[in-house]
C-alpha cells in the first residue's frame, strides 16, 4: 500500500532503478537491506516480471538490482540438553508437536497444517501435502515420534490443536517458562535444530539438504554449513594421522 499510494496511476514503465531506488530511500530511510528487499524491491519485481509476462503494453523483461542481504549463519537452537529439560514441560500434544519438528526438520506450517488423515496414507510416515518449496514430501517418522503422534492423535480432522504459529508460540513460551528456560521459537526448536543435530553427528550438507528438503544445497550451506567443521577437522586429522610412516618422516636440509 505506501508504493500505491505513493505512485498512484505512474505508469510502469516509467518505474525504472533509479526511480525504484528513489522510492525505496524514500518509503525506508532507516531500516535494513532485508526490510527494503522484502518491503519494496521484491514486491515492485513481482509486479513488473508480472506484467511483461502477461504482454501489458510498454512494459519489458527487466533486470532489477536489489540490495545485498547479508546471510545470516545459524548461531542458536535448540539442543538435545534443551529439549531433555523442556519436554517434562510440555503437555503430551505440545511434546509431540516439537518432537515432530525437531527429529523430521517440518515446518512450523508444514507441521500444523497436517491431518489425521496424513499419518494414516502410509503407516510409519507422514504426507505433507503442502511445503514451502511447493513439493509434498512423503516424511520418515522415528518411532519416538510416531509414539508421542499416536498418543494425541484424533479420530478425525486436524492433527493438532493449533492452527497459528502464533497459538503455538504462545504455549511453547508457557512450557519455556515452566522449565526456566529462555523462549526459543519454533523454527529454532524445530528445523534448525534438525539441520544442526545431523551435521554435528557428521552427516555431510548433502545428506541434511535431502533429509530436510531443502530445494538447494547453497541455502543449506549458507544457513548451516559453519557448523560441519567439526567432520572438517576430524577429517583433517584422520588423514594425517594414517599417513604411511615413510611420510612422517622429517628432512634435514641435506636430506
Amino acid at each position: 500500500l505506501p508504493l500505491v499510494d505513493l505512485w498512484g496511476d505512474k505508469s510502469l514503465d516509467k518505474i525504472d532503478q533509479a526511480e525504484i531506488d528513489r522510492v525505496a530511500k524514500t518509503l525506508y530511510p532507516h531500516v535494513c537491506n532485508a526490510t527494503l528487499v522484502r518491503q519494496c524491491y521484491g514486491p515492485i519485481n513481482a509486479v513488473l516480471r508480472h506484467a511483461a509476462e502477461c504482454g501489458i503494453e510498454g512494459v519489458s523483461p527487466r533486470q532489477i538490482k536489489f540490495p545485498k542481504v547479508p546471510k545470516r549463519k545459524v548461531t542458536r537452537w535448540a539442543d538435545d540438553d534443551y529439549l531433555a529439560q523442556l519436554l517434562p514441560h510440555c503437555d503430551p500434544e505440545l511434546a509431540a508437536v516439537v518432537l515432530l519438528m525437531t527429529y523430521t526438520g517440518l515446518r512450523t506450517g508444514e507441521a500444523l497444517s497436517l491431518t489425521v488423515r496424513s499419518f494414516k496414507v502410509q503407516p510409519g510416515r507422514v504426507l505433507v501435502d503442502h511445503t514451502k518449496n511447493g513439493e509434498a514430501a512423503s516424511v520418515k517418522l522415528p518411532p519416538r515420534v510416531q509414539e508421542a503422534v499416536m498418543a494425541v492423535m484424533p479420530a478425525a480432522g486436524r492433527a493438532f490443536a493449533w492452527s497459528t504459529s502464533q497459538g503455538l508460540c504462545r504455549a511453547l513460551q508457557a512450557a519455556c517458562q515452566r522449565a526456566g528456560l529462555d523462549y526459543l521459537a519454533p523454527h529454532k526448536i524445530g528445523r534448525h535444530a534438525f539441520a544442526a543435530r545431523l551435521l554435528r553427528r557428521g552427516y555431510d550438507i548433502k545428506t541434511v539438504k535431502e533429509a530436510g528438503r531443502w530445494k538447494k544445497l547453497a541455502v543449506v550451506d549458507e544457513s548451516y554449513g559453519h557448523l560441519e567443521q567439526r567432520a572438517a577437522d576430524a577429517a583433517i586429522v584422520d588423514v594425517a594421522e594414517n599417513l604411511p610412516s615413510s611420510d612422517n618422516r622429517v628432512l634435514d636440509k641435506r636430506g
